[in-house]
């Protein structure tokens, strides 16, 4: 004797979606604690602070198809990296050396660190509001710029917008008693515009002006209620190798 069942499965697509972001966030935040914690443990060459501070970031353009990357963009990083050999100064970062990213791969003393960190961010859920894809795809909708990035510019593209985590010292703010109902997010506007100065800097002056307007806005279906700008004017930091402001 024989039974034929059948059934329908419905899928609750916006659910899905919701998921699917938050696996994403989670990745991307996990990204960033392992940054924070290789240079909190003082284990990367340390001269200029040039390689650790400047040029070493999360790129998270591909975190949407599971993958972040941390990215050393001076020319000599790989050539410090694979030469564990060479006499590292230890006078700034008290464990400096080669293969920095050693103790986080197998085999390594924080090998689970990874694991371990975004199933704890899954299960947390996502404690901050937004995310710096979403400031990129807000500033989308509102600049007249035609490249937009997270982390390094690609090629240095003219009329480009890269969005940076702007990383502060002092403690996290933290609620009494209770959840907070509110997070906040540092972060740094780079424009990589043109080699005319005073074009350049009338675009980031009108962006600066707009960003100062803001009271309330609403990013991915969060409201931002206030957007301190931390500095009195946009700041110059010169031309690139091609001349461009």
């Amino acid at each position: 004797m024989g039974f034929s069942v059948s059934s329908k499965i419905k899928l609750n697509m916006p659910v899905v979606k919701q998921l699917d972001r938050a696996k994403q966030q989670a990745l991307e935040q996990t990204g960033d604690a392992l940054l924070t914690q290789v240079k909190n443990t003082q284990v990367m060459p340390f001269d200029t602070g040039n390689l650790q501070n400047e040029n070493t970031f999360e790129d998270c353009a591909q975190s949407w198809n599971g993958t972040v990357k941390i990215v050393s963009s001076t020319p000599y990083a790989r050539r410090l990296y694979f030469h564990p050999e060479y006499n590292f100064s230890r006078k700034e970062n008290i464990a400096a050396g080669g293969k920095w990213f050693s103790p986080w791969l197998e085999g390594g003393t924080r090998q689970n660190f990874l694991q371990s960190g975004i199933c704890e961010i899954i299960q947390k859920g996502s404690r901050t509001l937004i995310y710096l894809s979403d400031i990129r795809d807000w500033l989308k909708s509102v600049t007249s710029a035609e490249h937009y990035y997270i982390g390094k510019l690609d090629n240095k593209q003219d009329r480009s917008i890269g969005v940076y985590s702007l990383k502060q010292s002092g403690t996290p703010t933290r609620a009494i008693g209770g959840e907070s109902t509110y997070d906040t997010i540092s972060v740094s506007l780079l424009i990589h515009y043109t080699d005319n100065a005073r074009e350049t800097e009338e675009f980031a002056r009108r962006l600066y002006e707009m960003l100062y307007g803001i009271k309330k806005v609403e990013i991915k279906e969060h409201k931002i209620y206030i957007i301190e700008l931390l500095t009195e004017e946009p700041v110059d930091v010169g031309t690139d190798d091609k001349g461009c402001v």
